[in-house]
């Protein structure tokens, strides 16, 4: 159990880690112009499919653990989930 626990842990937080390079990446061209994103290394396409795929097997795992998710458990996701997708209609870099 505690495995899978880490293995969740280890998608979802590389997963908001991505995302957050991808909302701020006209940020981290000023502040930080030597990582890959910003250089150009990395496509925003890439990006946001990288961050949605570690978000989704993270979940998956997570749920896989639990066979009876509570609603408040299961709305936790899909917010944090819908959040990240871009729902809050957030252009990358602003």
């Amino acid at each position: 159990q505690l495995g899978w626990g880490m293995a969740s842990y280890f998608f979802i937080g590389s997963a908001s880690m991505i995302m957050n390079d991808y909302y701020d990446l006209e940020i981290d061209r000023i502040n930080k112009p030597y990582r890959p994103f910003p250089r150009g290394q990395i496509s925003l396409a890439v990006a946001f499919g990288s961050g949605l795929f570690f978000y989704l097997i993270g979940n998956l795992i997570a749920v896989g653990q639990s066979l009876f998710l509570k609603r408040s458990e299961l709305f936790l996701i899909a917010f944090v989930f819908s959040l990240e997708a871009g729902i809050e209609r957030r252009r990358p870099g602003l």
